[in-house]
């Protein structure tokens, strides 16, 4: 029996919090992003979650298959995904129920649970703009 060391750890991908944006940036960062899922050494195992940071907001990326053979390192090579997204300076990263929230009551994406790269594109416009509005509830 052989003993590894998991650990978690967090990295963040991309950071839109400061300038401007546009869909093709955003499409161009998410292409061109290394997203890991997990680092594998001899006696050691790290998970890693992966961040996309948008001014006091956080999107945080779940993917739905743990792939412990081939390691993946684009967005594109996971498929779908889900996301949970976050305030970071309101206590501990509070989690936003985005079902609930009325903030984004009007966009398609809050009850698919199976978000391809398009989708985020949208998700992080939308954020952006919420973040400029510098209005809190």
């Amino acid at each position: 029996m052989t003993l590894i060391k998991n650990s978690p750890e967090e990295r963040t991908i991309l950071d839109f919090s400061k300038g401007e944006i546009s869909k093709n940036m955003i499409k161009s960062a998410l292409r061109s992003a290394e997203v890991l899922e997990h680092i594998k050494s001899e006696n050691s195992f790290t998970w890693i979650d992966n961040y996309i940071k948008i001014g006091m907001y956080q999107i945080s990326l779940q993917f739905y298959e743990r792939n412990l053979v081939n390691s993946r390192r684009k967005l594109r090579e996971y498929g779908s995904f889900d996301i949970v997204i976050s305030e970071r300076y309101r206590g501990d990263n509070a989690i936003i129920d985005r079902n609930k929230d009325v903030r984004f009551k009007s966009q398609y994406w809050i009850k698919n649970h199976k978000l391809r790269m398009k989708d985020l594109v949208d998700v992080i416009m939308f954020i952006k703009r919420l973040n400029n509005l510098k209005a809190f509830l």
